[in-house]
């Protein structure tokens, strides 16, 4: 583009230049029209395209490994012609950090609509997000150009592959007994079963009093109920890695191993809850799947949760933030290194951990 203007340039001089030595009028009216031409070539690019909408096609959930076909419909709104338009698409997987990028050259008659496949490819699962930043018009001659800001984004949930989990690391017994119901650090609302027994306080409901034992402590004596621990396991999948994020294949097979967990236990009704710290908003999530609507749910939360290498871990994070949580049976998962928080659920419950290094695909 920048040759053609100079080509122009030099076009114009050099006829300036015959005139000047020639004198012929029709030598200066060849002059006029051509910069008359080119003086209307640059306000058209300034006009063209500023009605102009670009909409975006693209499936909401895709699965790695394979094309995502979508495409792109650029609206032209108004009577000017777009004679050449070009634009970037660049694509992240926010998961794993793959990315890539596409060039795009096209026109869009007046009021007419133009259609531009894309296809993207990710082979690990996450959140690839797609966007242009900004597009180039230029004049039919490519004598001029002028750029514009656009801010085109649309996002698509690539799925892990759900393996089934081998008999050595899952057995129901193991995460299916009684003894979880209930907690041992603290009492709760659950009549049928006693945390402990203590003396009456001021407030205490009359009809938690241990009438037997009262008689015969010479003491009023009260039965504090349990606290009912409503989810045998809690799978935790770890967010944060300190410093440097752990390779795509690991990152990768963490969720699939995650998910490949949870619609296990599931399927063999085993009470159950994901649980993760989301870096993106700042949250603590604590999650079930009794089915598998909730399931795919699930699923999506945990896939488009955000990561983040700067700060603590995500365990850590969601210790502080997180209410009323405790389980029977922790199974922490990592793309990582098991991180010294692991040991502060060991003092309440058996944990299960397994990191990025186990691939579920045999």
């Amino acid at each position: 583009m920048k040759k053609t203007r100079i080509t122009a340039g030099i076009i114009v001089v050099l006829g300036i230049g015959i005139y000047l030595v020639a004198g012929s009028y029709s030598v200066l009216g060849i002059i006029t029209a051509a910069f008359f031409a080119m003086l209307c070539m640059a306000f058209y690019t300034l006009a063209e395209g500023r009605k102009t909408e670009f909409v975006p096609y693209f499936p909401e959930n895709g699965e790695k490994g394979q094309n995502i076909e979508g495409r792109i419909v650029v609206e032209n709104h108004s009577w000017l012609p777009v004679f050449w338009c070009r634009c970037r698409l660049d694509w992240q997987n926010l998961l794993t950090g793959e990315s890539g990028s596409e060039d795009f050259s096209f026109a869009v008659p007046s009021r007419r609509t133009t259609e531009i496949p894309v296809t993207v490819r990710t082979e690990y699962s996450g959140v690839c997000v797609l966007s242009i930043k900004k597009v180039e018009y230029t004049d039919p001659f490519v004598l001029f150009r002028r750029r514009e800001k656009l801010e085109m984004k649309e996002e698509i949930t690539v799925f892990p592959t759900i393996h089934e989990i081998p008999r050595e690391m899952f057995e129901e017994e193991s995460y299916n007994m009684e003894s979880f119901r209930y907690s041992a650090e603290r009492g709760g609302d659950d009549t049928g079963e006693v945390y402990q027994v203590r003396s009456y306080k001021e407030g205490d409901n009359l009809k938690q009093i241990h009438w037997k034992l009262t008689a015969r402590l010479g003491d009023v004596t009260v039965r504090e109920p349990g606290y009912p621990v409503s989810h045998a396991v809690m799978i935790f999948m770890e967010t944060g890695y300190p410093g440097e994020f752990p390779d795509p294949d690991k990152m990768d097979r963490q969720i699939s191993l995650t998910l490949s967990f949870l619609k296990a236990l599931s399927d063999k009704q085993i009470s159950c809850q994901l649980c993760f710290y989301d870096f993106t908003v700042n949250k603590a999530r604590i999650l079930q799947a009794s089915n598998i609507e909730e399931f795919w749910q699930t699923a999506m939360l945990a896939v488009r949760a955000g990561r983040s290498n700067k700060g603590g871990s995500g365990l850590k994070k969601f210790m502080e933030n997180a209410e009323d949580w405790q389980a029977g049976h922790y199974i922490y998962i990592t793309a990582g290194n098991e991180i010294d928080e692991v040991e502060y659920l060991r003092e309440s419950a058996t944990v299960t951990v397994f990191d990025g290094n186990i691939d579920l695909r045999g």
